[in-house]
């Protein structure tokens, strides 16, 4: 019963986290807008879409462990999210939308990624935050030079 409870919250969590990440911050940054009853559609399609993508890549892996793929859908939500929304946070007007999209999409990708590229190294969390700190990093530099340069 523990086990099913975690899968099913572990499920949940990662459904409701990645559909709703994409509904309300990457498509519209893709330029999608939809009006409420659109979005509220858009977002159970999604979630459904990622509720099958996991389900088909569990099955994909029957022998492996269940908190083994928890932890992995704690470090993708984690991975795209915690820099850029602490950024916004804690220094607000620093990070623009494309930054923090841009951000969050490589956080999320390179933590599912590092699962197969080192599933025996480091923890996909890790990788995900650095991806994510890297592209912080170029957009804020450029930023900077941006800044430098029109101050000449």
């Amino acid at each position: 019963a523990g086990l099913l409870l975690a899968s099913i919250g572990s499920a949940a969590g990662l459904a409701l986290g990645v559909g709703t990440m994409l509904t309300r911050d990457l498509f519209p940054y893709l330029r999608l807008r939809f009006c409420e009853r659109h979005m509220l559609a858009t977002n159970r399609m999604t979630v459904m879409a990622v509720m099958l993508g996991a389900a088909l890549f569990t099955f994909g892996n029957l022998s492996s462990l269940v908190l083994e793929w928890n932890f992995l859908s704690m470090g993708l939500r984690g991975a795209g999210i915690f820099l850029p929304f602490s950024l916004a946070i804690f220094w607000p007007g620093r990070i623009g939308p494309g930054a923090a999209v841009w951000s969050m999409a490589m956080g999320t990708v390179m933590a599912f990624s590092w699962k197969f590229i080192a599933p025996h190294g480091m923890d996909p969390l890790y990788a995900g935050l650095a991806a994510s700190a890297c592209v912080l990093a170029i957009f804020f530099l450029k930023k900077v030079r941006m800044a430098g340069e029109g101050a000449k």
